[in-house]
């Protein structure tokens, strides 16, 4: 089979290499001819991929949106829950402060003038009270006319170690204050001095810590009346036994001159 010389036309045999009248060289003819055939091989085999690469392409690029709308979706959820948790956080550490607020300021100043008015320690029945609300100490002092009215039921007691109405009445206090209010009180009732103030009970919490009656002074009290009330028992026998006496001598000296006449 013969081919022509693309130079001059000039036919040849199938296997020349050159062209015998012009020179020309088939072998790099050749070369682009095979060149030619693997680039339109290549070119076609890019345009049957190319749908499915762009396909694939679109594909991706559609599906980019949507994970990015999904990301922000999340995000916009997740921000939402923490900025409704933050609200609710702080709505709760508001209503703290208020409650706090409140009982301090206004509900525990109201419980303790309450229970000081309920168990009679008013200016009407001859007290002043001293309370230390941040401590949680109330201090009660009687007037004059009302440490005369102890003094007279510890003697009336005879100073023993019974209680008298003043105790009962702080029994009441401490409990009232237990019972309405937080943490532990300390209630103390003192006399005047010259030297300040001298305790005379106190209740710590619910607790008696401090009694009079058993107290250094309330037990010379109770010493001093026993020993007076021993010293007037013996004062009433011998001005019995006395006048006893003197009444014998009397019948007997009247007896004496009735018997001489």
């Amino acid at each position: 089979m013969n081919k022509y010389c693309p130079k001059c036309g000039t036919a040849v045999t199938a296997d020349a290499k050159f062209c015998p009248k012009c020179g020309f060289a088939f072998q790099s003819s050749d070369d682009a001819v095979k060149k030619d055939a693997a680039g339109d091989d290549a070119a076609a085999q890019s345009a049957s991929t190319a749908p499915a690469d762009s396909a694939a392409t679109k594909n991706s690029q559609a599906a980019t949106p949507k994970k990015n709308r999904a990301r922000i979706e999340y995000d916009d959820k997740h921000t939402g829950s923490k900025k409704h948790c933050a609200r609710w956080i702080v709505a709760a550490v508001v209503v703290v402060v208020l409650v706090v607020f409140g009982y301090r300021q206004f509900y525990v100043p109201h419980t303790v003038e309450s229970a000081l008015d309920t168990n009679n320690f008013t200016s009407a029945k001859g007290y002043t009270a001293s309370a230390n609300l941040s401590k949680h100490e109330v201090v009660i002092y009687p007037n004059s006319a009302a440490e005369q009215k102890i003094a007279q039921e510890l003697a009336q007691n005879e100073y023993d170690t019974r209680r008298i109405a003043v105790e009962n009445n702080l029994s009441g206090l401490a409990h009232d204050l237990a019972g309405k209010t937080l943490g532990k009180w300390k209630v103390d009732l003192a006399f005047r001095d010259s030297q300040g103030a001298s305790l005379m009970w106190e209740y710590n919490g619910t607790k008696e810590a401090h009694r009079f009656q058993t107290s250094n002074a309330g037990r010379q009290l109770r010493e001093e009346y026993l020993n007076k009330k021993a010293e007037a028992a013996q004062q009433a026998q011998q001005e019995d036994d006395e006048e006893k006496l003197g009444a014998g001598l009397l019948g007997g000296g009247i007896g004496f001159l009735l018997g001489g006449l």
